[in-house]
């Protein structure tokens, strides 16, 4: 199981609606996906997986998102929050102990399945309490990754 960690309350626990709590969001769900999607491919590495293909246009799909984000977040004069890394260790033990066990294709879509699914539902409480000023590039990105998110599903579940 891929445990992507998702930032969808602000520090007062406030539903977010401002431009940068919406791109930070954007940000560091792409920087872990990221990072916890190329610790799952590391894992494949020398296996015969046909998912491989797969797995690595989800690590483009979330790097290019990384960058949009972080693109925009310049503009507003901010950076991205870093990944808590005692996080992201956790993470790639759990994805190496599961792929070590289980490493078929079947148990490969399972685990994206279940990140990318958990990261579309906490998506959806941050549409649910977006603000109307919310720049146009920013609410692109964000229904861009929501639908990159819906996609990827789609498509892993050939594999079950």
């Amino acid at each position: 199981m891929i445990i992507f960690l998702l930032f969808e309350h602000n520090k007062n626990g406030d539903y977010m609606n401002s431009e940068y709590e919406i791109l930070d969001y954007i940000y560091k769900n792409a920087s872990m996906g990221y990072e916890s999607t190329m610790t799952l491919l590391k894992s494949l590495k020398n296996k015969d997986n046909k998912i491989k293909n797969d797995v690595q246009d989800i690590i483009n799909s979330y790097e290019q998102f990384k960058k949009e984000s972080e693109l925009l977040l310049a503009k507003i004069n901010a950076d991205g929050s870093k990944v808590n890394p005692v996080a992201s260790i956790s993470v790639d033990m759990n994805i190496i102990m599961k792929t070590m066990k289980d490493n078929s294709d079947a148990a490969i879509a399972k685990m994206l399945i279940k990140g990318l699914t958990m990261g579309q539902n906490n998506m959806s409480k941050v549409y649910d309490n977006i603000s109307e000023n919310i720049d146009k590039k920013t609410l692109k990105l964000l229904n861009n990754f929501k639908d990159f998110q819906t996609n990827a599903i789609r498509k892993l579940e050939a594999y079950i």
